[in-house]
């Protein structure tokens, strides 16, 4: 297979509408890597929302337990409840356009992974 794209790509480098073609694709295909990640990155909103749903649905495995200092929670319910606190704290700061409680909440969720 390898030999016939080979082959083929030999016989249709000579035609400049192939390479171009060819180019113009390859441009097509980088500039839509670069939207889709720009687009992911730049709303805080989207990816904390996410952050919050993977962390919910790691938490409904467990079984609701006590999780204060002195309680029997598990180490990992524990660090679970914790970073779900930040990420909620996160959401807040951003929907009330809270700039201090959103370096918190992202240093809470730092800090306890």
């Amino acid at each position: 297979m390898w030999r016939t794209l080979k082959a083929c790509l030999l016989i249709e480098r000579s035609n400049k509408s192939n390479l171009y073609s060819l180019l113009f694709v390859a441009a097509l295909i980088v500039g839509f890597m670069f939207y889709a990640n720009s687009e992911r990155v730049s709303n805080p909103l989207v990816s904390a929302t996410a952050e919050y749903q993977s962390a919910s649905s790691a938490l409904s495995k467990f079984q609701v337990v006590d999780v204060s200092e002195e309680g029997d929670g598990s180490n990992i319910f524990r660090n679970i409840t914790i970073q779900r606190q930040a990420i909620a704290l996160k959401l807040a700061a951003l929907n009330l356009d809270r700039e201090k409680y959103y370096y918190k909440g992202s240093l809470l969720s730092l800090i306890h992974i």
